[in-house]
């Protein structure tokens, strides 16, 4: 539903269910109907130290716009405009080394990268991280979130999630 010039209105006006109904589409536009997403993955163990590794998502909700479909490992922003996409973790307890996450425009951490945030470690104690950023978009842009750690090991990632709305053309 596209976005309708405000009505105004004059002095002593009759509202009609016209008036009301342009009204009801903006107000459904600027909330429920503006394509949003968010997914979630609750656990990912990333066995390979000093690389790049794509999200696997458990669950999206909610998906409006459908902007994912089960199978992908990431978003697809389906709207041209500009879009506040953003994405988080938290690397376990364990953990040594230096871990990231990213988001960009390829698998495991290729392609153009919009965002990117990095973090050192925090022996003894669980470590989260985040990223947000602005993205001016084609129409069906694909963005991936991926995580890096550099522990030496395997690393488990908790609470992952990315999420996308769209803002204005």
């Amino acid at each position: 539903m596209a976005w309708v010039t405000p009505h105004d209105f004059t002095y002593q006006e009759s509202i009609t269910s016209t008036i009301m109904d342009g009204v009801k589409d903006n107000l459904l536009h600027l909330g429920e109907l503006r394509p949003h997403v968010r997914a979630t993955d609750a656990s990912r163990t990333h066995g390979s130290t000093g690389t790049w590794q794509n999200v696997a998502w458990d669950g999206v909700s909610p998906n409006v716009g459908s902007m994912y479909t089960v199978g992908q490992s990431y978003l697809r922003l389906t709207q041209a405009g500009f879009w506040l996409v953003g994405a988080g973790a938290t690397a376990a307890v364990n953990a040594t080394g230096s871990r990231a996450l990213m988001l960009g425009s390829a698998v495991d951490g290729g392609g153009t990268v919009y965002a990117q945030q990095n973090w050192p470690s925090q022996s003894g104690s669980a470590a989260a991280g985040t990223v947000v950023t602005m993205i001016q978009a084609t129409a069906n842009l694909d963005v991936y979130l991926s995580l890096y750690q550099g522990s030496g090991g395997s690393l488990t990632f908790t609470l992952i999630h990315m999420w996308a709305i769209w803002m204005t053309t």
